[in-house]
């Protein structure tokens, strides 16, 4: 009975290691989404339509980094020194964070490249 007691806290800890590694990064690209790129215009009516290619590759990149850096057999365990310097899902945030807000500068920049060519 003991034996199997320890075998559900592990795949407890399994478990969230994984939401750790998914979860966070959406919290970072709505940080990011909020609170730098878009904070004037949050008011309620304008609401963009259609899928944010942009938010979903750096929830992927950020996603990829957390596995990295998560130990095996969870993660692929590459980076596991850093993650047990500063706490995974941290870093999946930040890098979140930081793809995001590239990629909405750079998107910004070409929208108004092609505003000022017409």
């Amino acid at each position: 009975e003991i034996g199997s007691g320890l075998v559900g806290s592990e795949m407890c800890i399994r478990d969230s290691s994984l939401l750790g590694v998914f979860i966070t990064p959406i919290g970072g690209i709505l940080i990011a989404d909020f609170y730098i790129c878009n904070r004037k215009n949050y008011d309620g009516g304008d609401v963009p339509q259609g899928i944010k290619w942009d938010a979903i590759v750096s929830w992927a990149v950020a996603s990829f980094v957390g596995v990295t850096m998560t130990a095996r057999p969870v993660g692929l365990g590459w980076f596991v020194a850093v993650g047990a310097v500063i706490p995974v899902p941290l870093i999946c945030i930040a890098v979140a964070m930081v793809l995001y807000v590239v990629s909405q500068k750079l998107q910004n920049r070409k929208l108004q490249n092609k505003a000022g060519a017409v």
